[in-house]
């Protein structure tokens, strides 16, 4: 089981001023090549290339650089407040550390299968380890504990503001809520080989399916409202900070931006009291989305600033 993630490009905003949809593509730059695990962080979305074992960052002007590489199969990322990164590592069992300079350390290792990673208020991380059916604690010094066991196939990971985790059991087709003492219950079934989760910033719970094209918004009761998206593989889910949903599909090679997305009942969370859901900070530093405009509304200055861009006659 694999998974990856992808990344935005401010050319985007552009484009949503011509035509507005449900789900529309971002074509990725040279540099990315399997998409699965993302992160934002200062307005830079990182992106683990599967593929090619290496991390890519993306800039708010569409530049893509790799930052790190040697990975075996990297799965999933996630940065810290200071902008280190961390970044599972399937094959090798362990956690990696990217520092700001691009220098890899190990952080942990002689785990079983990782693949997602949440970062908690405190700084520990909190791994699933597919292969092994649990969830591990890796602090801040690297010492890895267990946290929850009795998981079957544990993909994605994401944090509440209480401290819940909410996990997607990949090979029962279902979301685990996992308490602070560790202990383990069912919130929701029937999602299809759920892969990464997440939170939005409106508190609506998110995930995709690695063999359809289902995207699920999953209710605090359990209940699940199902949306198909036209993509297959929806790998990992990230948002900037004005609830804008870009998702990555890996056997694509595609970035996708959902617009209009469909929300159902949000949790009860206050966003601004928690660090981070999964990693994905919320920084102010992402530019707003404008106002998509109708045709017979864009200015003639938008006009020849996208015909520019797009070399459009």
């Amino acid at each position: 089981m694999r998974i990856s993630k992808f990344i935005a490009s401010t050319f985007f905003y552009l484009f949503l001023l011509l035509q507005t949809s449900f789900a529309q593509t971002v074509t990725p730059k040279s540099g990315i090549n399997g998409p699965f695990g993302m992160t934002f962080h200062n307005g830079t979305l990182y992106v683990v290339n599967q593929f090619q074992d290496h991390v890519s960052s993306i800039a708010t002007d569409g530049t893509v650089t790799v930052i790190a590489s040697g990975f075996s199969n990297p799965i999933d990322i996630v940065a810290d407040q200071t902008g280190k990164l961390y970044v599972s590592d399937y094959t090798d069992d362990t956690i990696y550390c990217i520092a700001l300079d691009g220098t890899v350390t190990i952080l942990a290792t002689g785990l079983s299968g990782p693949a997602g990673i949440a970062l908690s208020p405190s700084g520990k991380l909190y791994v699933t380890e597919f292969d092994a059916g649990r969830i591990s604690c890796v602090a801040t010094d690297g010492t890895v504990s267990i946290y929850a066991t009795g998981l079957s196939g544990p993909e994605g990971v994401t944090i509440d503001p209480s401290g819940k985790l909410y996990v997607t059991e990949f090979n029962s087709n279902s979301i685990a809520c996992i308490a602070t003492d560790g202990t383990v219950s069912n919130l929701s079934s029937g999602v299809i080989n759920p892969i990464l989760i997440n939170f939005s910033p409106s508190g609506n719970l998110y995930t995709g399916s690695f063999t359809s094209d289902n995207l699920y918004c999953i209710e605090p009761d359990g209940n699940i409202n199902t949306y198909g998206l036209g993509v297959n593989g929806i790998y990992d889910i990230v948002f900037d900070n004005n609830g804008i949903m870009y998702f990555s599909s890996r056997d694509n090679n595609t970035i996708y931006c959902v617009t209009n997305l469909p929300s159902c009942v949000p949790f009860d969370l206050d966003p601004s009291s928690c660090f981070a859901f999964n990693g994905v900070l919320q920084d102010q530093s992402i530019p707003p989305t404008p106002e998509p405009d109708t045709e017979d509304q864009i200015s003639d200055e938008k006009l020849e600033l996208i015909k520019l861009l797009f070399n459009i006659p």
